[in-house]
Parts: C-alpha cells; structure tokens; sequence
C-alpha cells in the first residue's frame, strides 16, 4: 500500500519526517513574512467556496471596464499579471454568453433584477451591499479582515455577476517520499524501483499552493526531486 502525503494541522504529527516538518514551517514563515499571503494564496479562496453552498461574485460595469483597461489588483504566477489589461475579457465574456454559461450573468441594471436573476431576496442582497460599501468607506472589513486595498464598493451598475466553483488546479497531496524520491509504504519503507518526483511527490504542498507568492517553487521542487532520484538510481544500479 502505497502511503498518501497529509497535512495535519498540528506540527508534532510530522514526528521523524523531517522533510514534511521543514515545509509546515516553511508555509508558517510565509504567513509571518508576506503581509497579503492569505489573500494571494488563491487555495485558500477554494477552502472557503467549499464550506459554503452557493459563491456569487458581484462588480460592477465600471470595474470590469478598469480591469479590461487596467488589469488587475495582483497577479497570479505566470498567469495573469497585476497591472496587465485584461485585454481579452470582453470577448471571452461574450464568449461564455453565447455559449449559455448558467454561470454568467450581466449586465444587469439593477440590483433589484439582479437579484431576481440570481433568485435571491432583493432586501438582504441591498442590505449586505450596503453594508460592504460602509466598509470599503472606511477602510475597514469589520467581517472577514480583508485588506483595505481590496476593497471596492459595489456602486452603480450595470452588474455582473460570476457564480464559483471550486476546482482542481494540480496535485498537491501526493505520494510520501524518501530523501531520494523513493516513494514510501504504510510502514514508512521505500518500495524498490519506486520513486515520485515534482506534483507526484508530497511534501510541498499542503492545504496550500503559492504561486502567487514563490513563484517558481515547484519548478525547484521537480529539479531537486529528479536529481536525488536519478543519482540514487544510479548508485544501486
């Protein structure tokens, strides 16, 4: 039985794997150093859609044409820069259009319509539009502590609105490990002949993924885990 790399929330379960310790306290470093690393740790948005039956994400016209214009507020890896125009986002909006994406609604003229575009009551939709904007005000998320820079209020319409989900962007709790990339049994003993390297391997990642953060960190973790298994390969070859 192969044995599957897991990330308990408690340090001491990673008791003689010293390689797993190094990353839980890799990712606990990254939470003290980086001020925006839990807004940027785009897994972490997937923790939270989860526990939650539906996700809507609401803008408005003006923000969608500042995006298209200017881009967005942070980048994320190679994939979308901050700052870049999002030179494409009309048409790809178009796109899910009129291909009938359920998910994809707008421009709608008013909340009200909104709200009946997405079945939800029209006054706690107002109301907790109206309460969000109080906090983009002052600067000041009194609910989920979210950065002041992130803050933007959902003013005049026209709207939009994107309903989420949560998907499945690389592997990330893969096949427990040796020092060289032997991958390991329920007993914790290397499988002869058996190694894993790069997103096949666990160690890395967790309930986390950082490529907005350290970009270019499972590139290092591929190369090094190839390495150590090609020489040990080749020493007992």
């Amino acid at each position: 039985m192969i044995e599957l790399q897991t990330y308990p929330e408690n340090a001491s379960a990673f008791e003689g794997a010293s390689e797993n310790l190094f990353f839980y306290h890799v990712e606990k470093l990254l939470f003290a150093l980086h001020p925006h690393y839990a807004e940027r740790n785009f897994s972490f948005s997937g923790d939270a859609q989860s526990m939650q039956e539906r996700v809507i994400s609401i803008v408005t016209q003006s923000q969608m044409d500042n995006m298209a214009a200017n881009g967005g507020t942070f980048g994320c890896g190679e994939y979308i820069h901050a700052g870049e125009p999002l030179t494409d986002l009309w048409d790809e909006f178009n796109a899910q259009k009129d291909a009938g994406n359920a998910a994809v609604h707008g421009p709608i003229s008013t909340l009200d319509e909104l709200a009946s575009e997405l079945q939800l009551d029209a006054d706690k939709l107002k109301a907790s539009v109206e309460k969000y904007n109080g906090y983009c005000e002052s600067g000041i998320d009194e609910e989920f502590s979210k950065a002041s820079e992130y803050l933007f209020a959902i003013d005049d319409g026209p709207y939009y609105a994107f309903e989420l989900n949560v998907g499945i962007f690389t592997t990330v709790g893969g096949m427990k490990i040796s020092h060289d990339a032997e991958v390991l049994d329920s007993g914790a003993q290397p499988i002869p002949h058996l190694y894993a390297v790069e997103c096949d391997a666990g160690g890395i990642y967790g309930d986390a993924y950082d490529v907005s953060i350290c970009e270019g960190s499972c590139q290092g973790f591929a190369v090094f885990t190839g390495k150590m298994a090609a020489e040990h390969i080749a020493e007992n070859a």
